[in-house]
């Protein structure tokens, strides 16, 4: 879904709409690539044999992005700080019900457990979601979990105009 696209308008000259679909296909692709064998990859998820994930984790440079940059700003400091106040507080399962986006983009509507358990292969995520769920419910812990994609996007929007409002108690410089 990537590579062929990719290859095809410089070996062909297609037609300008030709072109336009192949690049909608290889942005799909892309964004297969990188949701799913990569990201998987570098967290050490993809295989159990160290080696396969060592190997697949450099498809991120399909994306333009490099693996060192990815394992130091996603792994370490994003991985390091998920839900600490005034740092990172995102993580919200969505969609837990719909299969296609699941198998799209691997998992990571399963946010919650991924944080837990990021070195677990996502495909175990469905199946961790109701045990998290009811051991955060043992512990009083809400379990964030939007039921649709729009859902989740329409809460996103919103903790966008949260955090992007002016704080009127502190200086600006």
């Amino acid at each position: 879904m990537y590579i062929l696209p990719f290859i095809a308008p410089i070996a062909v000259n297609p037609p300008v709409w030709v072109a336009m679909l192949l690049w909608l296909v290889m942005g799909m692709g892309i964004s297969g690539i990188g949701m799913s064998v990569m990201h998987d990859a570098n967290h050490g998820a993809f295989s159990k044999n160290a080696a396969i994930n060592k190997w697949m984790s450099y498809t991120t440079n399909l994306a333009g992005a490099g693996v060192l940059n990815w394992k130091l700003q996603h792994n370490i400091l994003h991985h390091t700080y998920t839900n600490v106040h005034n740092v990172d507080e995102t993580t919200v399962n969505f969609s837990p019900r719909n299969k296609l986006l699941s198998w799209y983009i691997c998992g990571l509507n399963f946010q919650i457990e991924h944080h837990l358990f990021p070195k677990v292969c996502h495909v175990h995520y469905p199946k961790l979601a109701p045990i998290v769920k009811q051991t955060a419910s043992e512990f009083g812990l809400t379990y964030l979990e939007n039921k649709s994609f729009f859902t989740a996007v329409s809460s996103h929007i919103e903790s966008l105009k949260r955090f992007g409002a002016p704080k009127f108690d502190e200086a600006i410089v």
